[in-house]
């Protein structure tokens, strides 16, 4: 034991020593400088205002990613969030009472957060006491605030009970009381809950199968001796037609009778049926709003009725008389939201017509419309329809009343807006669903792009033509040269960098030297495509397509911008899930953000899309086309030209399709003009389930070929560009029996080249396949850790066929070395490094759980890592082996930021073959960059010019007056 002690405090010691020089951490100055991070919500859920002042600075609000966020209502940033357990990220209810926030999620655990600062004051799980926790699911919630003296209750209604918390901030331990309902409830369309703050009741009503609407009242101190009510309705679908009014009177509307029912609570006798005609409302009513706030004390006793085309009836209720004050027309109204302040009530109706949204407002009380509160804004071009409106309504000097509203649109973005018809602030949430993401380099300057041009046409130019354009474009350069040094002189910038990148001095839009800048395209879950800056991080442009919602979103680039004149593009191909629609296919300039939409070239298909892929050779455009495949194995072409058919038959191409619900992979041969032919298929196990696959990149670089090793002779690498690897989850959840499968498959021939199984082990699965490796995490469900198995491929120290690879060519196994790793840390994501001509170590890279980006030679997973270094291993550059992987926080990419919910980490090369471009996508964005092997092909900024120049100055001096003195000597050598 004592030897295993010693041995370990020298192996750490002896690794962390090794790590250092590794070390990638940044200067504290050099933070900032070439990474940015953007901090995301994610789609709004509930908002709030804060209720303890008249105009608050402050929104609460919550978002499906499971972010609780105070935003500043005034520029529209980020005060505080928290972001909740993975578990437990779907919220129910969100309220801001005067102690604090509530925040009750739909698992049972109720939270209380100080509404300045974010800290959790207290959290009670309700789930504990139920007998199944995992069924245990909360309905509604609603806080019943009292007087001062006494305590806020929070009240929750779950599937199979009603509970109440009494608020408290000076006991750690909230008050519980709980009591059982006679049967389990459905779902929340059937039930809602009220409060009484004047009589201190609870009201929950239940819709029992359209056929009567039971109602029970409990005492919200003790939940005792309920009050059960009985009421016949037979004509009642959901409780959206239903209205609890003051003085306990529930009035609910029904279509199939045509009237209006008032029904009083205390005995569930019928006040007054009204018929809809006698209002003048001859028209099925749609929709019916009230005001929505939990106590009933204050829901007042009108209603606004919508039927027709866009009529919005305002009624009020004085005992059993039902009488209309007004009806107007409002068309496309999406939204009617009541606000009370102080004894002013207004309802506000929010509408959109093409890009317009308009919130118009009504007196409650006195049922006038005023128009002087009314607010029309200009939505941006691309934006969805609006979804969901938020008002803060706030008492005024001069008026009565003022307001401002939070805006939800189906694409995810929440715009402010206030009066007089002006949008303060809008917040891209959508970024927060990022689906893929590529980097694309920018476009060279006009001069530069000329300068391209001649090699273009070089071959039907003559000579004096062709010397006579590049003197021209030379001496533009020059000119533009002198110009920008004059417009340096006299803005004084001309000693000061013109970004804050160090390495990017060349503004705008512009490709620089070293091709750091680059734009980043983001297509999201939503259908928003953006493109973004990687310098700064902002959104250059957007674009938005409702079609493209709820589809698998694939993005392909078929043409860069290294091809001037011809401008770059990409397509976006849209799949319908169920496979019922024919797919979207977008045509993108990924610079400009102008797309073209052809589509209807392919709405007669006749059977879906099952796999895309991009066309290996370009085009005499250098235009890479799109290969579609559909069910019925017919090709298609994006563009279709005769000469690119002609092409594809003379290539002998081969797709393979992974089916992730039945588990059949499938092989196709694309020999032909117009037809696939199945030439191998695959069906895993029925007890398995396909959770995982991951081909090589298309074109990768490849610095060798092999690996030198100590006795002087070489292994070669096993590098087959048509493997793919299928990991696979055992359906049995259970601990004994859970297993994971992993296939590496030639996906031209079918061959199984090497299957492994993990016993008692699971998911989740990250995967980074490429070159000759394969490297993916698991959870050991019988350790309870997470594990890293990594995976080389060698053909041996002969090699096969040195020139070209074909899966055809009989060959032997390749020789597979693997070995497992323990990782101590959670893990998001994983990702691989890449540079421009492939000689830079690969770096994997980690989005750990804990919001960390973090960075790993690839050499600390080599399989071949020896239990005991000898010299011989270390000639190798082999590290000793041991079990568990470090995570040292100087190589944290991410410093000290915490990135928030990574999903997926993207990677791009810069011209600087040390440099690697990283994106980090998921709650938040974040980007920089890394040098895996340490930046050796750029001078670093403390580099001390100043004394390099004295000294070339210096030694040539030197080298003149030894020249001049050598001189001298042999002249007066040769007068001797």
């Amino acid at each position: 034991m004592q030897y295993n002690i010693v041995f370990t405090v020298k192996f750490v010691a002896v690794f962390g020593a090794f790590l250092c020089s590794f070390g990638d951490a940044l200067y504290e100055d050099q933070i900032g400088k070439f990474d940015w991070k953007k901090e995301l919500l994610g789609r709004v859920d509930h908002a709030v205002f804060d209720s303890s002042v008249s105009l608050n600075k402050h929104g609460f609000v919550t978002t499906e990613k499971g972010a609780i966020a105070c935003i500043n209502m005034r520029t529209g940033e980020v005060k505080w969030r928290r972001i909740l357990p993975e578990s437990d990220r779907k919220i129910t209810y969100l309220a801001h009472v005067r102690d604090g926030l509530v925040v009750v999620s739909s698992k049972g655990m109720a939270r209380l957060w100080d509404s300045a600062s974010g800290i959790l004051k207290w959290e009670v799980d309700l789930s504990v006491a139920a007998e199944n926790r995992e069924s245990f699911i909360v309905i509604h919630a609603a806080t019943l605030e009292r007087s001062y003296s006494e305590k806020t209750l929070l009240v929750i209604l779950s599937k199979t009970g009603l509970h109440t918390i009494a608020i408290s901030l000076t006991k750690r331990k909230p008050e519980i009381q709980s009591v059982l309902l006679n049967q389990e409830l459905t779902d929340g369309d059937h039930d809602k809950i009220f409060v009484d703050s004047q009589n201190g009741k609870i009201i929950h009503l239940q819709l029992q199968s359209g056929v009567r609407l039971e109602v029970t009242v409990y005492d919200a101190d003790n939940l005792s001796s309920p009050k059960q009510v009985t009421i016949s309705t037979s004509w009642l679908e959901s409780l959206a037609m239903t209205a609890l009014l003051e003085d306990d009177t529930l009035l609910y509307v029904s279509n199939d009778v045509g009237a209006i029912h008032l029904v009083d609570l205390e005995n569930g006798n019928t006040q007054a049926t009204v018929p809809l005609l006698r209002l003048g409302i001859k028209d099925p009513v749609t929709m019916m709003s009230s005001n929505e706030e939990e106590d009933v004390a204050v829901h007042g006793s009108d209603v606004i009725l919508s039927h027709g085309e866009g009529q919005m009836s305002l009624i009020k209720i004085t005992g059993s008389t039902v009488k209309l004050m007004q009806t107007k027309i409002i068309p496309e109204v999406s939204d009617v939201v009541f606000k009370q302040k102080g004894t002013e009530v207004y309802a506000y109706f929010a509408s959109q017509i093409n890009n317009v949204v308009s919130i118009a407002t009504v007196n409650v009380k006195t049922g006038k419309y005023n128009d002087d509160l009314t607010i029309n804004v200009t939505l941006p071009p691309h934006t969805g329809t609006l979804e969901k409106v938020y008002v803060n309504m706030f008492l005024k000097r001069n008026t009565p009343v003022g307001f401002r509203a939070l805006l939800q649109t189906t694409d995810e973005t929440v715009f402010l807006v206030t009066q007089p018809n002006r949008i303060a602030w809008q917040r891209q949430e959508a970024i927060a669903s990022v689906v893929h993401a590529t980097m694309l380099d920018l476009p060279l300057s006009d001069v530069d792009a000329g300068i391209e041009a001649e090699f273009e046409e070089s071959g039907k130019t003559k000579l004096m033509e062709m010397f006579f354009k590049r003197v021209s474009a030379q001496g533009s350069q020059l000119i533009s040269w002198f110009n920008n040094i004059l417009r340096d002189l006299k803005e004084d910038t001309l000693f000061t960098h013109k970004t804050r990148d160090p390495l990017i001095q060349v503004e705008g839009l512009t490709r620089d030297p070293f091709s750091l800048h680059k734009m980043i395209v983001l297509v999201t879950k939503s259908g928003v495509l953006f493109g973004m800056d990687s310098l700064t991080g902002e959104i250059v442009w957007r674009y938005f397509l409702s079609q493209l919602k709820g589809r698998q979103l694939h993005f392909f680039v078929q043409r860069t911008t290294a091809h001037y004149p011809h401008p770059p593009q990409a397509l976006l191909l849209g799949l319908d899930s169920s496979q019922s629609q024919p797919p979207i296919v977008l045509a993108v300039n990924p610079i400009t953000g102008v797309v073209i939409d052809l589509s209807a070239d392919f709405i007669n298909l006749e059977s879906p899309v099952i796999q895309a892929m991009p066309f290996p050779v370009p085009d005499n455009h250098h235009l890479r086309p799109l290969i579609m495949l559909d069910a019925d194995l017919n090709i298609h072409l994006v563009p279709d030209t005769s000469d690119i058919r002609a092409i594809l038959s003379e290539l002998n191409l081969y797709m393979y399709d992974v089916n992730v619900s039945n588990g059949l992979i499938r092989g196709f041969s694309l020999s032909e003009k117009n037809s696939a032919q199945l030439i191998w298929s695959m069906h895993l196990p029925n007890t398995h389930k396909i959770i995982k696959f991951s081909g090589k990149p298309a074109l990768e670089k490849v610095d060798s070929m092999g690996r030198p090793l100590a006795d002087r002779s070489v292994i070669y690498k096993y590098l087959n560009p048509n493997v793919i690897a299928i990991l696979s989850e055992s359906v049995d959840d259970a601990v004994d029996r859970s297993s994971l499968l992993l296939y590496v498959i030639d996906a031209v021939t079918g061959a199984v080249i090497h299957s492994t199984i993990h016993k008692k082990a699971s998911g989740p699965v990250h995967m980074v396949h490429s070159e000759n490796w394969l490297i993916y995490s698991y959870w050991n469900a019988k350790a309870r850790r997470n594990e890293i198995a990594s995976f080389e491929f060698y053909e041996g120290k002969k090699q096969f066929n040195a020139t070209v690879f074909s899966s055809f060519q009989t060959r032997p196994d390749p020789i597979v070395m693997q070995q497992a790793y323990i990782f101590s840390a959670g893990i998001s994501c994983i990702g691989v490094s890449q540079t421009d001509k492939g000689i830079t170590s690969r770096q994997i890279l980690f989005g750990l759980k804990k919001g960390v980006l973090f960075g790993l030679p690839r050499r600390f997973f080599d399989p071949r890592r020896p239990l005991h270094a000898t010299e011989r291993h270390r000639e190798e550059g082999l590290v000793q082996y041991m079990p568990e992987i470090p995570i040292p926080p100087e190589l944290y990419l991410s410093y000290n930021l915490t990135v928030e919910g990574m999903e997926r980490i993207y990677t791009a090369p810069a011209a600087l073959e040390s440099t690697s471009l990283v994106l980090a996508t998921g709650l938040d964005l974040f980007f920089t960059r890394t040098q895996p092997s340490k930046m050796f092909d750029v001078l670093k900024e403390d580099f001390d010019h100043l004394l390099i120049a004295v000294v070339l100055l210096g030694m040539f001096a030197a080298a003149l007056i030894t020249r001049r003195m050598a001189q001298v000597k042999q002249l007066n050598k040769a007068w001797r």
